[in-house]
């Protein structure tokens, strides 16, 4: 579990602060009314033989110190386990 752990932390570093940049922030939410203090990215992270995996990611930055703040990552659902809410009980 540990090298799945490690593998997928390599691939989503590397996505993220690869060429995309900020290509997969999120700039604005239909029916949001306010305005929020971080950033979100949202996009796939491309993997296997010929970039034909696809994983969904979600960042959501810290509100408070992004630099001493640990990171959390969350796995939802997997094979025909659909779980849309997991980003909002954190």
């Amino acid at each position: 579990m540990l090298l799945i752990f490690t593998i997928f932390v390599a691939f989503f570093c590397g996505s993220i602060s690869g060429d995309r940049g900020e290509a997969d922030l999120v700039k604005n939410v239909p029916g949001l009314i306010f305005q929020t203090n971080f950033k979100v990215y949202s996009g796939y992270l491309n993997g296997g033989k010929n970039n034909t995996w696809k994983m969904h990611y979600m960042l959501t930055e810290s509100r408070g110190n992004a630099t001493n703040d640990p990171l959390l990552f969350w796995f939802n659902g997997g094979p025909g386990k659909y779980y849309v809410s997991g980003d909002t009980v954190v």
